[in-house]
């Protein structure tokens, strides 16, 4: 009682559904699986994870949301915003443009274009629609795990690059490309890990307060004892740990499927090092220090040009090769610094640092990062 499905038969009719019908019920197969979709999508956000339900549609042609199968390439789908909410679907999914194909295309579409019609009750902001690409796309691997449509997005979004093929410095978190804020539904995953199933709904039941959707997300997260500012660079660490890396324990547990990051500037320290770093708002750097002997390490992040240190967050993540990685904070000694210390034990052990931009201009931000060695005493016994 919740979709009114409509679709069309006819040959010859560009927009007609697959005619089959095994279970010979007088309706298609995919017109059913469609239905069925929306119906598991639907009961998952509303009576599981307490979403409001869909955008009412005034009652447009009866009381049901109506859901149109039609020829929509080259878009899975759509929602049309209100007043006069309803969505549309493509027909069979099967052009070449369509990365998952046949009825799994349209449940993924079912999830993502139901939880749009979902986030209209909530409120319709257009200078943050980034956002809602990331929650839709989430959702999608919510209700529909096993499909993962959503790795289509990330190679893009882990490495980007231009129309030639050449690496591109990382792209801002509130980028609206077409691209990046799709394979950006990764974040959800983190949260998801990182606190509950529950906390994407209750960003969203702040954002309908009518503010920015960053300040939704830090007034959620500083009720977690954290803030946006502090996950986002947390969030960026996580992003290291794929393919090769992946540590599905502690960070994305599909992270093995997902591609590497390749923008990362290894250092050999075997001296005294300064790392000059320069990053656009809301991204991150990954300098991986390496040939570390076993040593005391003394690391100093220090802004240039008069920029506030509080427009960083800075982690260091020490690999020996025995234990897990520990991530170390950063900590601010004034405005313009903030301090570390790594006590190596290895040999020829790594420390990964990922310093990350968190102000909220649109400009680009210079820093200086100082690995320095540190004395080690060794303390003799005098014999007698």
């Amino acid at each position: 009682g919740h979709f009114k499905v409509h679709y069309i038969t006819r040959d010859k009719n560009t927009n007609k559904v697959p005619p089959d019908d095994l279970d010979n019920s007088g309706i298609p197969d995919y017109v059913e699986e469609v239905a069925l979709a929306f119906d598991k999508a639907r009961a998952l956000y509303v009576d599981t994870l307490y979403f409001n339900p869909p955008y009412s549609d005034n009652g447009v042609d009866g009381p049901e949301l109506d859901v149109y199968i039609k020829n929509t390439a080259p878009f899975y789908g759509q929602t049309f915003l209100p007043p006069n909410v309803y969505i549309e679907i493509d027909n069979n999914f099967i052009e070449n443009i369509y990365y998952t194909k046949g009825i799994d295309g349209a449940k993924v579409t079912a999830a993502h274009e139901l939880h749009h019609a979902i986030q209209f009750s909530y409120i319709v902001r257009s200078t943050d629609f980034f956002y809602y690409e990331i929650t839709s796309t989430f959702m999608e691997d919510i209700v529909f795990p096993e499909i993962n449509d959503y790795y289509q997005y990330l190679p893009k979004f882990f490495s980007p690059v231009d129309a030639y093929g050449n690496l591109l410095p990382p792209l801002p978190f509130n980028t609206r490309d077409g691209y990046h804020e799709y394979g950006l539904s990764i974040w959800g995953h983190f949260l998801q890990k990182k606190y509950n199933r529950y906390i994407m709904r209750e960003i969203w039941e702040d954002f309908k307060n009518n503010i920015p959707i960053l300040d939704a997300i830090d007034n959620i997260l500083r009720g977690y004892g954290s803030s946006f500012a502090d996950d986002l660079c947390e969030f960026y660490t996580w992003n290291y740990f794929t393919g090769t890396r992946a540590d599905e324990e502690n960070y994305y547990d599909e992270g093995s499927e997902y591609p590497e990051i390749q923008r990362i500037e290894y250092i050999p320290v075997t001296k005294d090092t300064i790392i000059s770093i320069s990053n656009k708002y809301f991204t991150p750097s990954y300098i991986l220090l390496e040939e570390l002997s076993p040593l005391s390490y003394g690391i100093t992040a220090k802004t240039t040009d008069s920029t506030n240190i509080d427009y960083w967050r800075n982690r260091i993540l020490l690999f020996e090769g025995i234990n897990d990685p520990i991530p170390i904070l950063f900590s601010n000694i004034d405005l313009y610094e903030s301090y570390a210390e790594l006590l190596n034990q290895g040999i020829n052990s790594e420390a990964l640092i990922v310093s990350t931009s968190v102000s909220r201009i649109n400009s680009i931000y210079p820093m200086d990062i100082e690995v320095k060695m540190k004395d080690v005493v060794e303390f003799k016994q005098d014999k007698f």
